[in-house]
């Protein structure tokens, strides 16, 4: 199962909703069908640990949410987030910086702990957009997986996103002095670095599907003593191990 099932379900509870065509808060029927879709909201996140909060936009710039909530009344329309997805309405975007949103988290986590995952909604009959629903999930999911491995004394694996940004690493001097340009293009890379006075092999992998990248980092050391025998084989587990754990966390 994947996160688009719990966006596709929340699509399917909500398709006969008078929420997406109301105009405005002040509309008598606005509490009632935000108490609603509210209550389905918490009732998902609260099964699912990695969720820390959900918040569904709409054409006519209303919100519904839990964990989150709108700083300002400037348009969700203008935010990067609602026009990715609109944008893509059959796509699944994975955003790795939830900063400078038009969003404050009244839950306990911070926009430092999580990435996003947006998914258009749209009207099955049309096809036209009716709004946009925004998961925050915690990092967590990517820790436990990361943190599970262990690549001799020195090694490490951390994830960076499409634009080779960092989305989670572990703690060390290392990590940080790891070059971008060193983690290849489109494609999969291998590179030797020196990064403060040790002799590195970096292997990264690409997933297609998200634009994400596993990237291991060994103490040549390390490798020369054997390691390099199971390098590619142990990053492909990693990569296939945080990817299922990022989708099949949503089944429902």
């Amino acid at each position: 199962g994947t996160i688009e099932k719990t966006a596709n379900y929340i699509s399917v509870e909500l398709k006969n909703n008078e929420f997406w065509n109301l105009q405005s808060e002040e509309d008598p029927k606005w509490k009632t069908q935000t108490g609603q879709i509210r209550e389905l909201l918490q009732n998902i996140a609260s099964s699912h640990d990695e969720i820390a909060g959900i918040l569904i936009a709409t054409r006519n710039d209303l919100y519904v949410s839990t964990g989150m909530s709108r700083i300002s009344r400037d348009s969700f329309h203008n935010e990067s987030w609602y026009r990715q997805a609109e944008q893509s309405p059959e796509e699944i975007r994975l955003i790795s910086d939830a900063t400078g949103r038009n969003i404050v988290t009244n839950q306990d986590y911070s926009v430092d702990d999580v990435f996003s995952l947006t998914k258009a909604v749209r009207d099955p009959k049309t096809g036209e957009v009716l709004g946009v629903i925004l998961f925050d999930i915690r990092h967590d999911i990517i820790k436990k997986s990361i943190n599970s491995v262990t690549i001799g004394e020195k090694g490490f694996v951390f994830v960076t996103d499409a634009d080779n940004s960092i989305v989670y690493a572990p703690v060390n001097d290392v990590v940080y002095r790891v070059s971008p340009l060193w983690l290849g293009g489109s494609g999969n890379a291998f590179v030797t670095a020196n990064i403060r006075g040790g002799n590195y092999q970096i292997h990264s992998e690409k997933s297609e599907y998200t634009g994400w990248r596993t990237v291991g980092v060994f103490s040549n050391d390390e490798v020369m003593a054997g390691v390099n025998t199971i390098v590619y084989i142990l990053l492909g587990c990693v990569l296939f191990t945080v990817l299922f754990v990022l989708f099949s966390s949503f089944e429902l």
